[in-house]
């Protein structure tokens, strides 16, 4: 159903749909589409953007192509000419693109003409719904040129959407959610001997379990810097954890590394899903699994096909059967079947059972 910009119904039905999204009965990807129909041809998206850093990321879209959102937060967030005013403009104020950017010479940039372009669009209208630290977080909506005659209209209705997303955004910043670590999942791998630390955007932690904390001390190659950042002592570990840790992340979302410290280590890191909104304002997290290799679990593990030893590892860091299937590209029922296999190698009937066989 197309909508019509200027009616003020539509700007009701947004309205309700923003307080619905954080009570539950809509959703903010619901709330983008329906912003989204009110153009004929335009793409949507709540955005963040570093000036410091001068990069940012989409996080939730409307109208966009997976291969489009990739491209912008890889490569187009650092050449976006919008963004320098985007960091200066008033916060809750709509401005049209041709207001942020001479249209003439934006025709001339490479943003332009490699992203734009490719795109089908031809301007836009958008808000800094707030600013801290120099990120803006950023709503936004690229039209085609048929749309785009409209633009001034949307950022007057941007301007009315702001104060009502602001008092939403408020809300999910202000509301502190339990982190897994320090949860059921935590007191299990507790149980198991298995470190869990949740880091957070810059490797801050933000949660850990009793035996993370142990391991840390106790030198598993993890350690905390000056500024209360946890970091890895070898690099290209910590590479890894950064590559996870960036908004415009893309690709595998568990990775291992062996640690050779105080000891022989296994680090897992796993970029977690949460709340799309949670994770476009609080920034993007890592669980890492902290495991002390032993000579026993290499002997028990010798007993399993290459196949089964993964599927174990991947159930005792947590992952469930539909999970464990999507990463290795196989059908659940393949994953149950090689499961069973383990226990019975194992002689064991349980998670927590085959985390003490493999420890």
């Amino acid at each position: 159903m197309r909508y019509s910009v200027r009616d003020e119904r539509y700007q009701s039905d947004l309205i309700e749909m923003i307080y619905g999204a954080v009570v539950g009965e809509t959703s903010w990807q619901q709330f983008l589409d329906r912003l989204n129909a009110g153009m004929a041809y335009g793409k949507t998206t709540l955005m963040f953007h570093d000036a410091v850093a001068n990069s940012g990321a989409m996080s939730l879209t409307a109208g966009y192509e997976d291969g489009e959102i990739q491209a912008y937060n890889r490569t187009y967030s650092s050449l976006n000419p919008w963004m320098a005013r985007a960091a200066i403009r008033p916060v809750g104020l709509g401005v049209t693109s041709d207001a942020m950017y001479d249209p003439v010479k934006l025709r001339k940039t490479q943003f332009y003409n490699e992203y734009l372009v490719g795109t089908g669009m031809e301007g836009g209208a958008g808000i800094t719904i707030f600013r801290e630290k120099g990120q803006s977080f950023i709503l936004t909506s690229l039209m085609s040129r048929e749309d785009h005659r409209n633009s001034q209209a949307y950022a007057h209705l941007f301007t009315e959407l702001a104060p009502h997303l602001k008092r939403a955004f408020a809300f999910y910043r202000n509301t502190s959610t339990e982190s897994p670590a320090v949860g059921r999942e935590g007191v299990l791998l507790d149980v198991s001997h298995i470190g869990m630390v949740i880091v957070g955007e810059g490797g801050y932690p933000r949660s850990f379990n009793t035996s993370a904390q142990d391991y840390i001390e106790k030198g598993c190659g993890l350690c905390h810097a000056p500024t209360g950042r946890l970091f890895c002592i070898v690099s290209e570990v910590q590479d890894d954890l950064e590559r996870l840790l960036r908004r415009s992340f893309f690709g595998a979302a568990v990775s291992r590394h062996r640690v050779h410290a105080e000891g022989d280590w296994e680090l897992t890191f796993v970029r977690m899903t949460s709340d799309p909104m949670r994770e476009f304002l609080s920034g993007p997290s890592v669980a890492i699994l902290i495991r002390k290799e032993t000579r026993a679990q290499g002997a028990n593990l010798g007993a399993l096909s290459r196949s089964e030893a993964e599927v174990a590892k991947a159930v005792i860091e947590g992952g469930t059967v539909n999970e464990i299937a999507r990463l290795r590209g196989v059908s659940p029922e393949t994953v149950r079947s090689q499961l069973k296999s383990v226990y019975r190698k194992l002689a064991v009937s349980s998670r927590v059972g085959l985390v003490n066989a493999l420890r």
